[in-house]
């Protein structure tokens, strides 16, 4: 392309010199000397007569030059010069010089190829870069609401702990509460079968008249322990 542009450019060049060369002179223009000088020759010629004039008009054509005028030598040298330039540079200077353009080409389309190849590759590492950071946000996310939920479950089961813990205490306690009651209730009671069969070997050893028998079982009972009080606050019973 580059080729044709200067080809087009040196035939374009070409074709105005000869224009310029070949074409004729289509007139000269006259100045204010000129034209005095041409009224002078008038009066000149009206003085001396028509020989006169002729013989100087005949002069003054041959004094005079066109640098205008038509020269096929001058044309035909122009060309030959333009056309042997055209060839030395042809010959010695348009390879170098095009080979220079198209490794400036080659260069600019592998340019242009590893920039866009650049920019793919940068795009795609731009999407994988925010994929991952979407995956980070929700493993993040899904960590955090694992933690909250694990917080919240051991907060439950340790106040279900404690609760079961506090229940436990509690039974036990009243457990042993009962049967210390128990064990209390059952030493009483044989401290006091043990009292009464005192109390009748007495009544069979002697006879004893109403005042005394009455005199005895009243010190039996004074004999006895105070009974404890339950966790409903009475005192124990045994049928």
């Amino acid at each position: 392309m580059l080729r044709r542009r200067i080809l087009t450019l040196g035939i374009g060049f070409l074709f105005a010199v000869l224009m310029l060369v070949l074409a004729p002179l289509p007139g000269h223009a006259q100045g204010p000397t000129q034209t005095a000088a041409h009224d002078n020759q008038l009066k000149a010629e009206a003085e001396l007569g028509h020989e006169a004039a002729a013989a100087s008009h005949a002069t003054e054509g041959e004094g005079k030059s066109y640098p205008m005028e038509p020269q096929p030598a001058l044309a035909i040298w122009t060309v030959a010069v333009f056309l042997g330039l055209l060839w030395v540079l042809g010959r010695y200077a348009w390879k170098p010089l095009s080979e220079a353009l198209h490794q400036r080409e080659e260069h600019l389309e592998h340019t242009l190829l590893q920039t866009e190849k650049l920019r793919n590759e940068s795009e795609q590492l731009l999407a994988e870069h925010r994929r991952l950071m979407a995956q980070a946000d929700e493993r993040v996310k899904s960590i955090f609401d694992k933690a909250q939920k694990e917080a919240q479950a051991s907060g439950e089961e340790i106040i279900k702990s404690a609760r079961a813990e506090a229940e436990a205490a509690r039974d036990r306690a009243q457990r042993e509460i009962v049967a210390a009651r128990d064990q209390a209730l059952a030493e009483i009671w044989s401290q006091t079968a043990n009292i009464a069969v005192s109390v009748a070997g007495r009544v069979l050893s002697k006879q004893l008249g109403e005042d005394e028998h009455r005199r005895l079982l009243d010190l039996a009972i004074n004999e006895l322990p105070a009974a404890p009080v339950s966790t409903n606050g009475h005192g124990g019973s045994h049928a």
